[in-house]
């Protein structure tokens, strides 16, 4: 299979999100989960765009940023596809995510 089809379907929930980007050797779970409603054809192209937006060039490895930058997660917690990451991760030496939970999102709606 594509390598990057199969690295979109990995599932990364068991890493903090700071590991995954501010290690290079950070090592993925390996469990496969399928976007709802996607079949083969629409997840290669999607994987294939959000590569080729947010790959970075083998010359530009390091980051020439510095301090540290915090990003807020409010409500979208993607990290493959998010513009504000990418940007926080490129233009920083560290990155802080935060994300506030809310016990109220865990009550039932009835």
């Amino acid at each position: 299979s594509h390598p990057l089809r199969r690295f979109s379907l990995l599932h990364l929930s068991n890493k903090p999100v700071s590991s995954l980007f501010l290690c290079s050797t950070a090592k993925m779970n390996g469990h496969v989960y399928r976007v709802p409603g996607l079949d083969e054809e629409e997840m290669e192209s999607v994987t294939r765009k959000t590569f080729e937006r947010y790959a970075l060039p083998p010359s530009s490895a390091k980051r020439n940023g510095k301090g540290t930058a915090i990003l807020w997660f409010r409500n979208d917690l993607r990290v493959l596809d998010n513009d504000a990451l990418y940007r926080a991760w490129s233009s920083s030496d560290t990155l802080l995510p935060v994300y506030c939970l809310d016990p109220r999102l865990f009550q039932t709606t009835h």
